[in-house]
């Protein structure tokens, strides 16, 4: 995992939040998110994380990606968070394959972690942690904790 510098949040997705407020009278739900348009905010996320996911840091593309809510949209304690940029995130398709029957045990990174948290390392985009000082790559590919969180 690498620490993510988020961009400006997209007029787009700030809109959205202003209109659902303003419009509607409430506050964000999960459905708000579901029923975005996500070309715009796709493109972003993987603009700024370098085509990589935010977990394994596997190559992905606007094919291959998902958008992880940090804070899990399915949780009713976060689901207004449901459109927060800082919590959302590109990451591989995790293992599942489209029109396929897939193996739950080979899910992998937002897939596997579904609607759960992640408590036990910090957001990506969470300028005030530093990946380096918990995490390390071995010469031989295994990822190793540096630090207790």
């Amino acid at each position: 995992m690498i620490n993510i510098r988020k961009t400006n949040e997209p007029t787009d997705l700030l809109n959205e939040k202003i209109r659902i407020r303003r419009e509607l009278g409430r506050e964000v739900t999960a459905n708000d998110y579901d029923n975005f348009r996500k070309d715009n905010l796709n493109e972003l996320l993987l603009r700024e994380q370098g085509g990589l996911c935010c977990y394994c840091m596997c190559r992905i593309n606007s094919d291959n990606m998902q958008v992880e809510h940090f804070l899990p949209k399915g949780n009713p304690e976060y689901a207004a968070r449901a459109l927060d940029y800082d919590n959302l995130l590109a990451t591989c398709n995790g293992g599942k394959k489209k029109g396929e029957k897939n193996n739950k045990s080979l899910y992998h990174c937002d897939t596997k972690k579904a609607d759960a948290l992640l408590d036990v390392l910090p957001n990506p985009a969470d300028e005030s942690r530093d990946y380096a000082e918990i995490i390390t790559y071995g010469a031989d590919g295994k990822v190793k904790g540096v630090t207790t969180i």
